[in-house]
């Protein structure tokens, strides 16, 4: 049995979250052993519900800071949540160095029992990266005598971006430095990332360009996707364009635009617009895709999306799907589209991988898109900066796509099997890691 940690939130709520895990499962079944997995969670009931029993779920409150994953608390909750983390996690080292295991018996919290049993430590998932919890987390793995990878990973060089104070981007500079020198493997999944930390320097950590989990999801099968096709009403509705908004990436728009209510009501507009133009010109049902509903308001994108729905001219073409499905479901639903636009990168994975030609919404800094989408998947010139978001702009690029869409298809269809390929390699190389101790 071979015990793999994952001491990170990876939120159930968040579909292309959950399709992550998924994926890296897939991957897992090239281990020549049985795999347990444990994943930290500060959402523990929910996650558990939907991640259980297939992974173990650790509530991890209180020891895993929680900005890691919400990015929303206070500079002073950050550093309060930050130092408690580090305290506690000092203190077990310190009971470990003289006690061993007995350590779990003085202090009982699952947390510190899952860190012991774990053979290997997965950590930086997605494009997760907090510099102080990460730099912590793999100095005490490496003190219990963990194996740490970072698998599937992408890195966002905001080290680069002049806005940040020059101290602030040289000490996250370091400290990248020092984690990616501590691991036993890095996987990367894009070319762009690779790019990037071959520049900061890795030292003599083996660096792999592979693939984004996801591609490995398996969508629901044609009895289940007719059913939920059933259930929304859709069965009239052909042909359908596929949508993903969320309020995230709003503050791009608009530059212009300073207020961020006057912002939000700016781009609900220009995306009525767009709506409008799709179910007016090309005769089409718009279906609002919920990829994220949780675990906040400003995550979910029903609320978003109702809002639009509530500003269309013509209600009978467009669809607000509320229900909450599994990352299986939603892919195999997209799957159906004639076309697909999206802002969460995974539901636009989602539909590529099922050959469903896509406008990815993004930002010209995300190596996300423009690594996976853009540059993997030769579809670059489908990614859509949101910097330079205009209505007119965006139907223009939709109006290209659906006019090339039988090409794109094709084009699709060639490359998807090899990029599900690359994504298997992961757990090859995790393999080698495994065999390695």
């Amino acid at each position: 049995m071979i015990n793999i940690l994952i001491p990170e939130e990876i939120p159930s709520l968040n579909k292309g979250e959950a399709a992550i895990i998924t994926g890296m499962m897939e991957t897992f079944k090239i281990l020549e052993s049985d795999v347990k997995v444990t994943m930290f969670s500060i959402y523990y009931k929910e996650d558990k519900q939907r991640y259980s029993p297939e992974i173990e779920v650790v509530d991890a409150r209180g020891i895993m800071p929680s900005d890691i994953i919400t990015a929303s608390s206070s500079n002073v909750q950050k550093i309060l949540e930050m130092a408690v983390s580090l305290c506690k996690h000092l203190l077990f080292a310190f009971l470990y160095k003289f006690f061993g295991l007995k350590a779990t018996k003085i202090m009982r919290r699952n947390v510190w029992e899952a860190y012991c049993k774990s053979d290997l430590v997965i950590i930086c998932h997605d494009s997760l990266f907090s510099p102080l919890y990460h730099v912590m987390i793999t100095s005490f793995c490496k003190f219990l005598g963990k194996r740490l990878v970072i698998y599937g990973a992408t890195f966002n060089p905001k080290v680069k971006d002049e806005k940040f104070p020059l101290v602030k981007r040289i000490l996250v500079r370091y400290l990248m430095k020092t984690v990616f020198r501590k691991v036993d493997l890095i996987t990367l999944r894009e070319e762009l990332s690779y790019k990037f930390l071959q520049e900061i320097g890795v030292g003599n950590t083996p660096m792999y360009v592979t693939g984004d989990f996801p591609f490995l999801l398996k969508p629901e099968g044609e009895e289940g996707v007719n059913k939920i096709i059933q259930r929304e009403s859709l069965e009239n509705c052909k042909p359908m364009i596929g949508m993903t908004i969320g309020q995230y990436k709003i503050g791009l728009t608009f530059p212009d635009i300073k207020n961020p209510e006057a912002k939000y009501n700016a781009f609900l507009d220009a995306i009525t617009r767009v709506v409008d133009y799709l179910t007016e010109s090309l005769n089409v049902t718009v279906i609002f895709i919920p990829h994220c509903i949780g675990f906040s308001k400003k995550l979910d994108d029903r609320i978003i999306a109702k809002e639009v729905y509530n500003k269309v001219k013509h209600k009978d073409k467009v669809k607000v799907i509320t229900t909450e499905y599994s990352p299986e479901e939603l892919k195999g639903l997209i799957g159906k589209f004639a076309l697909f636009v999206g802002m969460r990168l995974h539901s636009v994975v989602d539909a590529v991988s099922m050959n469903v030609p896509s406008i990815m919404l993004s930002d010209s800094s995300d190596y996300r898109a423009h690594g996976i989408i853009g540059k993997m998947l030769g579809q670059e010139k489908w990614v859509y900066n949101m910097e330079n978001f205009h209505s007119d702009k965006l139907i223009i690029k939709i109006n290209e796509l659906w006019n090339a869409r039988e090409k794109v298809k094709s084009e699709l269809a060639s490359k998807i099997d090899l990029v599900k390929k690359q994504t298997m390699f992961n757990g090859e190389l995790l393999a080698r890691v495994i065999q390695s101790v």
